[in-house]
């Protein structure tokens, strides 16, 4: 044990020796390391927030069995390309980069909106493709935000208030100071208890 620390001792003092090491050491890993971090956060934010402002395209097949999906997406700001392509010929298109992604509505999509049962979809993407991946989990939410909106159009048909969907009313309150007054948002809505 004692060789170690002679040993550790002699390159601790030739390191301190060498103006070099102790510049390194001193100067430009506490220095840079936090300034790269920064810039490749601020990159990271400029990115996403590009990629939330980009147009988005998505192709559907058999657009026609859906037509109030269609409307919604208008809404939401996506720009619909209709196909005609079946299941094979969707996936195909995908991984040979003619598109993107292609939402596909299935044929009993109304028969089972009206039915009050579960309509499939088919999201039809390539999850490779880093540069399509943001703009396809967009769709996912979009999507997400429409089922959402359908569960509570059933829910209010059968007589029950929508609000029995959301559980728990979560309130944010701004406490900054350059705020005069707090700022409270309930994702209730008008008739919400909570405050």
């Amino acid at each position: 044990m004692r060789a170690i620390l002679t040993v550790f001792a002699k390159e601790f003092r030739e390191n301190l020796r060498e103006r070099r090491t102790l510049f390194t050491a001193l100067i430009l890993g506490p220095l840079l390391g936090p300034l790269l971090f920064a810039g490749l956060l601020a990159l990271q934010i400029q990115r996403s927030a590009e990629a939330g402002d980009r147009p988005l395209t998505l192709a559907v097949a058999h657009g026609e069995r859906a037509p109030n999906l269609l409307q919604f997406l208008a809404e939401a700001g996506v720009t619909v390309q209709a196909v005609d392509l079946q299941a094979d010929a969707a996936r195909a298109a995908v991984q040979a980069h003619r598109h993107d992604r292609v939402l596909g509505v299935s044929a009993a999509f109304a028969a089972h909106l009206g039915a009050g049962a579960p309509a499939a979809l088919q999201l039809y993407s390539d999850a490779s493709d880093s540069a399509a991946a943001a703009d396809t989990e967009r769709v996912r939410a979009i999507l997400g935000a429409y089922a959402a909106r359908i569960g509570r159009l059933r829910v209010l048909a059968r007589g029950v208030d929508a609000e029995i969907l959301s559980p728990v009313a979560l309130q944010d309150i701004e406490t900054g100071n350059y705020i005069s007054s707090p700022v409270s948002v309930c994702s209730i809505g008008p008739r919400c208890q909570c405050g």
